[in-house]
């Protein structure tokens, strides 16, 4: 039965703007009078397939539409300029959301667990998406972001198991916690040139993608913001690099290779932990330090040289890289830790 059909087969109730609907009723037309419609207003009308919304709507009170498990499209009209918090709220069946040219802001958790929605188009004047807004959109295939946004939240679109692919606008100077996390189709990401930050966790099981280039002026990767991205086997970092974050790449079982930046001074716990396929690490001469288990279990990893400023080899540090045949150590070492090479079971030369 086409969408046609079914529309013509749910009987519509009226709305006037105030009071409740049955919570069984399967179709509503809101009347062309009404200009606000209140919060929670249809909240858990489970059996809700079909909304007709006025052309003259110009507001949508807060969880207006949360768990209308049933409802299948909408259209928000020309004047609506905000979408509230969690106003389409695990609203699981819903597949086509149509978004109006005036939109302004977008709320968090507005279409949170909407794990049908398969497309979204962002309108250009939205400045934010903000904190789960689309987090757990597990359909959702496709996502274009308008050019002028600047902010996305954190968990904006974690958990959307089916994107394949972002493009991210060049006036957000931060990518946030966990907002991509979990992505698993995701295979393709272009980060702007603005960009300066990439906080924790924010690609982290990212499983399909490949490669990424980290923007010219990003300072900071922060702690696991790529780890267990299993796919990745290129990562270009920035010449401008300062920092990388504890467990950063860790489990980034294609990784091959990786050239850490001048101006990186430590190497912290876990960076490279578990990169399985990684065969060459060339790590700057100005590091000052590395940190535990920091390329335990790169079982691919040939030789390294630790350069002249690292005082210590941390507890673990090279802990199972079994085909790591040489390492050359800096004169001004100190001091290695327990079970800092341990498991190297190729090594045969050490200076």
């Amino acid at each position: 039965m086409s969408d046609a059909e079914r529309q013509r087969n749910v009987d519509f109730i009226i709305y006037h703007g105030q009071g409740s609907i049955p919570k069984d009723a399967t179709g509503i037309r809101v009347h062309p009078s009404v200009r606000v419609i209140p919060e929670w207003a249809f909240d858990r009308c489970s059996a809700l397939t079909n909304a007709e919304l006025p052309e003259g709507l110009e507001e949508l009170g807060e969880g207006a539409f949360r768990q209308c498990t049933s409802l299948r499209a909408i259209i928000i009209p020309k004047f609506v300029k905000v979408i509230p918090f969690r106003a389409f709220y695990e609203c699981s069946a819903l597949t086509s959301v149509e978004l109006s040219e005036g939109l302004e802001e977008i709320g968090e958790g507005a279409f949170c667990g909407c794990t049908s929605l398969q497309a979204i188009i962002i309108p250009k004047f939205v400045k934010v998406i903000p904190k789960g807004a689309f987090f757990r959109c597990s359909e959702l295939t496709s996502v274009k972001l308008s050019e002028g946004l600047e902010e996305i939240g954190e968990t904006a679109f974690a958990r959307c198991t089916s994107l394949r692919e972002i493009v991210i606008p060049k006036f957000v100077k931060v990518i946030p916690f966990g907002a991509f996390l979990e992505c698993s189709a995701l295979t393709s990401v272009e980060l702007s040139e603005g960009l300066e930050e990439i906080e924790e966790m924010a690609f982290k099981q990212c499983r399909s993608l490949r490669a990424i280039v980290i923007p010219p002026i990003v300072k900071v990767i922060n702690e696991d913001a790529f780890s267990e991205s299993s796919a990745l086997t290129s990562v270009k970092l920035p010449d401008e690099l300062e920092q990388i974050g504890k467990g950063a790449f860790c489990g980034c079982t294609s990784l091959r290779a990786i050239v850490i930046p001048q101006f990186v001074k430590v190497i912290p716990d876990r960076a490279f932990c578990r990169c399985s396929e990684l065969t060459n690490a060339k790590l700057p001469e100005g590091l000052e330090e590395i940190g535990e288990f920091a390329f335990s279990e790169c079982g691919s990893l040939h030789a390294i040289i630790i350069p002249k400023f690292v005082k210590v080899i941390p507890f673990r540090a090279f802990l199972e890289c079994s085909a790591l045949t040489s390492v050359v150590l800096s004169e001004g070492l100190e001091e290695i830790g327990e079970g800092a090479f341990c498991g190297c079971t190729s090594l045969h030369a050490i200076i």
